[in-house]
């Protein structure tokens, strides 16, 4: 997938974290791009929706959200 691909695909990500049904699952698919160190800038300018949804009602948004940050899934002291 092209850069101008995953870019786009993060935008149709967040416009799905406003989605209650399907926020957790949208959460859940950035993280996978917040685990990959070169496609971290790609979420800067989710930022702001995430930190949204982490003040979500619903658990499992809540939960999805605070999982999503830069490095998320890489071990600590691992090589950058």
């Amino acid at each position: 997938m092209s850069l101008v691909e995953q870019k786009a695909r993060v935008t149709e990500l967040l416009v799905g974290t406003k989605d209650k049904k399907n926020a957790a699952a949208a959460l859940g698919e950035l993280l996978e791009f917040a685990a990959k160190p070169n496609l971290e800038s790609l979420l800067l300018e989710a930022l702001p929706q995430i930190i949204e949804a982490i003040g979500d009602k619903q658990k499992t948004t809540q939960a999805a959200a605070s999982q999503v940050r830069p490095g998320a899934g890489r071990t600590r002291g691992a090589l950058v």
